[in-house]
């Protein structure tokens, strides 16, 4: 059960994020779009009060678990795709909160996924830790845990397959294939994905939120 000084702290962050918004219609959007997806987390391992601005599409089996903290908010149509090929093993996908996930994104995870805090992810992006098949003489797929470390930032239509670390303050460029670590603070772009920069910036957190309700 949410305690008073929990529903007045979320209040406030509610509040100073709306602040941001000058368009009164917009606010009203916002709000119902927080609405919406407060009522679809209740699909998730846990209750948070995230941002959904259109179908949020989510297969989730009895092997799989997905845990959102606050303020994520998800573009329309994205995929959240959690499920184990191996009954014996249960597939994981956590989001930090004040994420964002963009437009017709897919994430499909079959071990395990984790997206930080304030991770900016473009649209059309496909982020997966599975084959979706397995190897020749195999009976279960070939998985490898995905990380985007908090502040990465991921371009529209990148690919980010199984076993890739993204660095905290990370860019990866649009249209970008990554399938080895990329380091903190560096920029990569391409298929496969290169390093053009180092030596990025980091950056500040604009709230700081409390983890899940």
């Amino acid at each position: 059960m949410l305690s008073l000084k929990r529903i007045i702290r979320l209040y406030k962050l509610y509040s100073e994020r709306m602040s941001q918004i000058n368009d009164f219609s917009s606010k009203v959007g916002y709000t119902f779009a927080y609405i919406r997806g407060t009522l679809q987390s209740l699909k998730f391992k846990n209750k948070a009060l995230i941002c959904t601005m259109g179908k949020l599409r989510v297969y989730q089996k009895a092997c799989g678990s997905i845990h959102v903290d606050n303020f994520v908010d998800f573009g329309p149509n994205v995929l959240l795709s959690v499920w184990s090929s191996d009954i014996k093993h249960s597939a994981l996908l956590t989001i930090g909160s004040m994420s964002h996930i963009g437009a017709r994104t897919e994430i499909h995870v079959g071990d395990k996924i984790t997206i930080g805090k304030h991770v900016r992810i473009g649209w059309d992006c496909v982020i997966m830790d599975r084959d979706y098949h397995p190897l020749a003489g195999h009976d279960i797929e070939k998985t490898a845990p995905v990380v985007l470390e908090d502040n990465a930032w991921i371009g529209c239509r990148v690919i980010v397959l199984k076993g890739v670390t993204i660095g905290h303050d990370a860019v990866v460029g649009a249209g970008s294939v990554v399938t080895k670590n990329v380091e903190p603070n560096t920029m990569v772009v391409g298929n496969p994905a290169k390093v053009v920069k180092k030596g990025l910036p980091s950056q500040t957190f604009p709230i700081q939120i409390e983890s899940c309700l």
